[in-house]
Protein backbone atom coordinates (compact mmCIF):
# COMPACT_ATOMS: atom_id res chain seq x y z
CA UNK A 1 0.00 0.00 0.00
CA UNK A 2 2.80 2.38 0.90
CA UNK A 3 4.52 1.61 -2.42
CA UNK A 4 1.22 2.11 -4.27
CA UNK A 5 0.52 5.32 -2.39
CA UNK A 6 4.02 6.56 -3.10
CA UNK A 7 3.70 5.75 -6.81
CA UNK A 8 0.34 7.49 -7.00
CA UNK A 9 1.74 10.54 -5.24
CA UNK A 10 4.65 10.55 -7.66
CA UNK A 11 2.33 10.27 -10.66
CA UNK A 12 0.20 13.11 -9.30
CA UNK A 13 3.18 15.39 -8.84
CA UNK A 14 4.37 14.46 -12.32
CA UNK A 15 0.94 15.50 -13.62
CA UNK A 16 1.29 18.81 -11.74
CA UNK A 17 4.79 19.45 -13.04
CA UNK A 18 3.94 18.53 -16.65
CA UNK A 19 0.82 20.69 -16.61
CA UNK A 20 2.69 23.70 -15.24
CA UNK A 21 5.58 23.14 -17.68
CA UNK A 22 3.16 22.92 -20.60
CA UNK A 23 1.44 26.15 -19.54
CA UNK A 24 4.75 27.93 -19.05
CA UNK A 25 6.23 26.65 -22.32
CA UNK A 26 3.14 27.71 -24.29
CA UNK A 27 2.78 31.06 -22.51
CA UNK A 28 4.69 32.98 -25.17
CA UNK A 29 2.82 31.32 -28.03
CA UNK A 30 -0.46 31.89 -26.22
CA UNK A 31 0.43 35.54 -25.66
CA UNK A 32 1.20 35.96 -29.36
CA UNK A 33 -2.05 34.31 -30.45
CA UNK A 34 -3.98 36.53 -28.01
CA UNK A 35 -2.22 39.60 -29.38
CA UNK A 36 -3.07 38.61 -32.96
CA UNK A 37 -6.66 37.96 -31.95
CA UNK A 38 -6.83 41.33 -30.22
CA UNK A 39 -5.50 43.03 -33.38
CA UNK A 40 -8.23 41.37 -35.46
CA UNK A 41 -10.74 42.30 -32.80
CA UNK A 42 -9.65 45.94 -32.98
CA UNK A 43 -9.96 45.92 -36.78
CA UNK A 44 -13.45 44.40 -36.55
CA UNK A 45 -14.54 47.01 -34.04
CA UNK A 46 -13.16 49.83 -36.19
CA UNK A 47 -15.08 48.49 -39.19
CA UNK A 48 -18.25 48.21 -37.13
CA UNK A 49 -17.87 51.81 -35.98
CA UNK A 50 -17.28 53.15 -39.51
CA UNK A 51 -20.57 54.78 -40.52
CA UNK A 52 -19.36 55.04 -44.14
CA UNK A 53 -19.34 51.25 -44.53
CA UNK A 54 -22.42 49.26 -45.65
CA UNK A 55 -24.75 48.18 -42.83
CA UNK A 56 -24.30 44.50 -43.74
CA UNK A 57 -20.51 44.75 -43.40
CA UNK A 58 -20.76 46.55 -40.06
CA UNK A 59 -23.12 43.93 -38.66
CA UNK A 60 -20.83 41.14 -39.86
CA UNK A 61 -17.89 42.90 -38.21
CA UNK A 62 -19.79 42.89 -34.91
CA UNK A 63 -20.46 39.15 -35.27
CA UNK A 64 -16.78 38.58 -36.03
CA UNK A 65 -15.77 40.67 -33.01
CA UNK A 66 -18.21 38.72 -30.84
CA UNK A 67 -16.66 35.39 -31.90
CA UNK A 68 -13.11 36.68 -31.42
CA UNK A 69 -13.85 37.99 -27.93
CA UNK A 70 -15.47 34.72 -26.94
CA UNK A 71 -12.50 32.73 -28.27
CA UNK A 72 -10.00 35.00 -26.48
CA UNK A 73 -11.83 34.58 -23.17
CA UNK A 74 -12.48 30.86 -23.68
CA UNK A 75 -8.80 30.17 -24.38
CA UNK A 76 -7.75 32.16 -21.32
CA UNK A 77 -10.31 30.39 -19.14
CA UNK A 78 -9.17 26.95 -20.41
CA UNK A 79 -5.57 27.67 -19.41
CA UNK A 80 -6.65 28.99 -16.00
CA UNK A 81 -8.79 25.92 -15.34
CA UNK A 82 -5.88 23.64 -16.29
CA UNK A 83 -3.68 25.58 -13.89
CA UNK A 84 -6.33 25.37 -11.17
CA UNK A 85 -6.64 21.61 -11.60
CA UNK A 86 -2.88 21.18 -11.21
CA UNK A 87 -2.90 23.38 -8.11
CA UNK A 88 -5.84 21.41 -6.67
CA UNK A 89 -4.13 18.08 -7.37
CA UNK A 90 -0.98 19.32 -5.64
CA UNK A 91 -3.05 20.31 -2.59
CA UNK A 92 -4.97 17.02 -2.59
CA UNK A 93 -1.77 15.02 -2.87
CA UNK A 94 -0.21 16.88 0.05
CA UNK A 95 -3.36 16.18 2.10
CA UNK A 96 -3.10 12.50 1.11
CA UNK A 97 -6.64 12.33 -0.29
CA UNK A 98 -7.82 9.17 -2.02
CA UNK A 99 -6.50 8.67 -5.54
CA UNK A 100 -10.04 8.21 -6.82
CA UNK A 101 -10.85 11.74 -5.56
CA UNK A 102 -7.66 13.14 -7.06
CA UNK A 103 -8.48 11.58 -10.43
CA UNK A 104 -11.84 13.38 -10.33
CA UNK A 105 -10.11 16.67 -9.53
CA UNK A 106 -8.18 16.35 -12.78
CA UNK A 107 -11.54 16.73 -14.61
CA UNK A 108 -13.08 19.45 -12.46
CA UNK A 109 -14.49 22.65 -13.92
CA UNK A 110 -14.16 26.04 -12.22
CA UNK A 111 -17.20 25.62 -9.96
CA UNK A 112 -16.11 22.18 -8.84
CA UNK A 113 -12.62 23.49 -8.09
CA UNK A 114 -14.16 26.24 -5.97
CA UNK A 115 -16.29 23.74 -4.05
CA UNK A 116 -13.26 21.52 -3.51
CA UNK A 117 -10.96 24.21 -2.11
CA UNK A 118 -13.72 25.46 0.15
CA UNK A 119 -14.28 21.92 1.47
CA UNK A 120 -10.65 21.41 2.54
CA UNK A 121 -10.09 24.77 4.22
CA UNK A 122 -10.36 23.33 7.70
CA UNK A 123 -8.28 20.18 7.08
CA UNK A 124 -5.10 19.87 9.07
CA UNK A 125 -1.96 20.14 6.99
CA UNK A 126 -3.45 22.44 4.35
CA UNK A 127 -0.75 24.59 2.78
CA UNK A 128 -2.16 28.14 2.86
CA UNK A 129 0.18 29.40 0.21
CA UNK A 130 -1.00 26.75 -2.24
CA UNK A 131 -4.61 27.34 -1.20
CA UNK A 132 -4.32 31.08 -1.81
CA UNK A 133 -2.69 30.44 -5.18
CA UNK A 134 -5.69 28.32 -6.21
CA UNK A 135 -8.10 31.00 -4.98
CA UNK A 136 -6.20 33.51 -7.12
CA UNK A 137 -6.60 31.31 -10.16
CA UNK A 138 -10.33 30.94 -9.43
CA UNK A 139 -10.66 34.73 -9.12
CA UNK A 140 -9.03 35.16 -12.53
CA UNK A 141 -11.38 32.54 -13.97
CA UNK A 142 -14.35 34.40 -12.50
CA UNK A 143 -13.14 37.69 -14.00
CA UNK A 144 -12.79 36.12 -17.45
CA UNK A 145 -16.22 34.48 -17.18
CA UNK A 146 -17.82 37.75 -16.08
CA UNK A 147 -16.25 39.52 -19.05
CA UNK A 148 -17.40 36.77 -21.40
CA UNK A 149 -20.95 37.04 -20.05
CA UNK A 150 -21.16 40.68 -21.19
CA UNK A 151 -20.08 40.00 -24.77
CA UNK A 152 -23.51 38.98 -26.03
CA UNK A 153 -25.26 41.93 -24.40
CA UNK A 154 -22.65 44.37 -25.67
CA UNK A 155 -22.86 43.00 -29.21
CA UNK A 156 -26.67 43.18 -29.15
CA UNK A 157 -26.54 46.78 -27.88
CA UNK A 158 -24.01 47.77 -30.57
CA UNK A 159 -26.10 46.13 -33.29
CA UNK A 160 -29.19 47.93 -32.06
CA UNK A 161 -27.35 51.26 -32.03
CA UNK A 162 -26.03 50.74 -35.57
CA UNK A 163 -29.46 49.67 -36.84
CA UNK A 164 -31.12 52.65 -35.15
CA UNK A 165 -28.58 55.00 -36.70
CA UNK A 166 -29.06 53.39 -40.11
CA UNK A 167 -32.84 53.73 -39.78
CA UNK A 168 -32.49 57.39 -38.77
CA UNK A 169 -30.12 58.03 -41.68
CA UNK A 170 -32.57 56.38 -44.07
CA UNK A 171 -35.44 58.48 -42.71
CA UNK A 172 -33.36 61.64 -43.02
CA UNK A 173 -32.38 60.74 -46.58
CA UNK A 174 -36.02 60.03 -47.46
CA UNK A 175 -37.06 63.33 -45.87
CA UNK A 176 -34.39 65.21 -47.79
CA UNK A 177 -35.41 63.51 -51.05
CA UNK A 178 -39.06 64.38 -50.38
CA UNK A 179 -38.12 68.01 -49.71
CA UNK A 180 -36.09 68.14 -52.91
CA UNK A 181 -38.98 66.66 -54.86
CA UNK A 182 -41.37 69.10 -53.24
CA UNK A 183 -39.08 72.01 -54.08
CA UNK A 184 -38.73 70.82 -57.66
CA UNK A 185 -42.50 70.44 -58.04
CA UNK A 186 -42.99 73.91 -56.58
CA UNK A 187 -40.52 75.48 -58.99
CA UNK A 188 -42.09 73.55 -61.88
CA UNK A 189 -45.56 74.74 -60.89
CA UNK A 190 -44.29 78.34 -60.64
CA UNK A 191 -42.68 78.03 -64.05
CA UNK A 192 -45.86 76.62 -65.56
CA UNK A 193 -47.87 79.40 -63.95
CA UNK A 194 -45.49 82.01 -65.38
CA UNK A 195 -45.96 80.51 -68.84
CA UNK A 196 -49.73 80.54 -68.39
CA UNK A 197 -49.75 84.17 -67.26
CA UNK A 198 -47.53 85.19 -70.16
CA UNK A 199 -50.25 83.99 -72.52
CA UNK A 200 -52.91 86.16 -70.86
CA UNK A 201 -53.15 89.81 -71.87
CA UNK A 202 -56.02 90.72 -69.57
CA UNK A 203 -54.38 92.07 -66.40
CA UNK A 204 -57.48 91.38 -64.32
CA UNK A 205 -57.51 87.77 -65.39
CA UNK A 206 -53.83 87.51 -64.50
CA UNK A 207 -54.50 88.93 -61.03
CA UNK A 208 -57.35 86.46 -60.42
CA UNK A 209 -55.28 83.48 -61.57
CA UNK A 210 -52.30 84.56 -59.45
CA UNK A 211 -54.50 84.91 -56.38
CA UNK A 212 -56.04 81.49 -56.95
CA UNK A 213 -52.55 79.99 -57.43
CA UNK A 214 -51.39 81.53 -54.14
CA UNK A 215 -54.46 80.15 -52.40
CA UNK A 216 -53.82 76.64 -53.69
CA UNK A 217 -50.11 76.75 -52.72
CA UNK A 218 -51.02 77.89 -49.22
CA UNK A 219 -53.51 75.03 -48.81
CA UNK A 220 -50.91 72.52 -50.10
CA UNK A 221 -48.35 73.79 -47.59
CA UNK A 222 -50.84 73.41 -44.74
CA UNK A 223 -51.64 69.88 -45.91
CA UNK A 224 -47.95 68.88 -45.70
CA UNK A 225 -47.42 70.30 -42.20
CA UNK A 226 -46.64 67.83 -39.41
CA UNK A 227 -49.66 68.87 -37.34
CA UNK A 228 -52.86 67.34 -36.05
CA UNK A 229 -55.89 67.19 -38.36
CA UNK A 230 -57.71 69.63 -36.10
CA UNK A 231 -54.89 72.19 -36.28
CA UNK A 232 -54.61 71.79 -40.06
CA UNK A 233 -58.34 72.41 -40.44
CA UNK A 234 -58.03 75.54 -38.32
CA UNK A 235 -55.19 76.86 -40.48
CA UNK A 236 -57.08 75.93 -43.64
CA UNK A 237 -60.17 77.79 -42.48
CA UNK A 238 -58.09 80.86 -41.61
CA UNK A 239 -56.36 80.75 -45.00
CA UNK A 240 -59.67 80.47 -46.82
CA UNK A 241 -61.02 83.49 -44.96
CA UNK A 242 -57.86 85.43 -45.77
CA UNK A 243 -58.06 84.65 -49.48
CA UNK A 244 -61.79 85.35 -49.57
CA UNK A 245 -61.01 88.78 -48.15
CA UNK A 246 -58.26 89.29 -50.73
CA UNK A 247 -60.60 88.17 -53.51
CA UNK A 248 -63.27 90.63 -52.39
CA UNK A 249 -60.68 93.40 -52.11
CA UNK A 250 -59.47 92.62 -55.63
CA UNK A 251 -63.02 92.67 -56.96
CA UNK A 252 -63.68 95.94 -55.13
CA UNK A 253 -60.56 97.38 -56.79
CA UNK A 254 -61.86 96.28 -60.19
CA UNK A 255 -65.29 97.79 -59.46
CA UNK A 256 -63.68 101.07 -58.41
CA UNK A 257 -61.62 101.14 -61.60
CA UNK A 258 -64.79 100.47 -63.63
CA UNK A 259 -66.63 103.23 -61.80
CA UNK A 260 -63.85 105.73 -62.46
CA UNK A 261 -63.72 104.69 -66.11
CA UNK A 262 -67.46 105.15 -66.39
CA UNK A 263 -67.27 108.60 -64.78
CA UNK A 264 -64.43 109.60 -67.05
CA UNK A 265 -66.39 108.37 -70.08
CA UNK A 266 -69.44 110.41 -69.04
CA UNK A 267 -67.28 113.50 -68.58
CA UNK A 268 -65.74 113.01 -71.98
CA UNK A 269 -69.21 112.51 -73.55
CA UNK A 270 -70.41 115.78 -71.96
CA UNK A 271 -67.34 117.60 -73.29
CA UNK A 272 -67.90 116.12 -76.72
CA UNK A 273 -71.56 117.28 -76.77
CA UNK A 274 -70.60 120.78 -75.61
CA UNK A 275 -67.91 120.95 -78.27
CA UNK A 276 -70.39 119.83 -80.94
CA UNK A 277 -72.94 122.49 -79.96
CA UNK A 278 -70.26 125.14 -79.85
CA UNK A 279 -69.07 124.23 -83.31
CA UNK A 280 -72.64 124.27 -84.62
CA UNK A 281 -73.25 127.76 -83.23
CA UNK A 282 -70.09 129.04 -84.88
CA UNK A 283 -71.18 127.64 -88.20
CA UNK A 284 -74.59 129.36 -87.88
CA UNK A 285 -73.02 132.72 -87.14
CA UNK A 286 -70.73 132.50 -90.07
Amino acid sequence: NLVGAGKSAGDNMTYVAETMDKLNDSAAQFGLSQAEANTKLKEARELAADATKPLKDRMQALDDADKLERKIDADARTRLVEKGRAQAVEIATSLKLKQSEIDKIKQYDAEELKSYINSVQNLKGLNRERSNALYQSLTEIQDVSAQEATIGKRTAAQKKAIQTQADNDAKEAAKKAAEQTKDFNKRLADFQMDLRLQGITDEREKAKISLENDRQKSLDEIKNLDLSTKRKNELKEAAMKDFDAKSKALQAKFDEEDRKKEEKKKEEDIKDRKSTRLNSSHLGIS
